[in-house]
């Protein structure tokens, strides 16, 4: 499965960092997202429609997410260069 957007919330540069808000469809644990625009990721965060947490990790560009399904209507922060 793939992660897919349902909506930009907010794209803008905040100092020297890039700022991307979104809102996704996480379709199974272990799905990658690489957000547009970014060379490094150095933050992000994400929250289910619960309002819970959603783990993972990632490298320079690319997130992987740590669920135990689906997560729909998530909020996806992610804030680098």
């Amino acid at each position: 499965m793939a992660v897919t957007v349902d909506s930009t919330i907010t794209r803008t540069v905040v100092g020297n960092k890039r700022v991307l808000v979104q809102q996704i469809d996480i379709g199974a644990d272990a799905d990658t997202y690489t957000p547009p625009g970014f060379s490094r990721i150095e933050f992000w965060h994400c929250r289910g429609a619960a309002e819970t947490a959603i783990g993972g990790t990632n490298t320079d560009t690319v997130i992987t997410f740590q669920t135990a399904g689906a997560e729909l209507n998530a909020v996806l922060f992610v804030m680098g260069h």
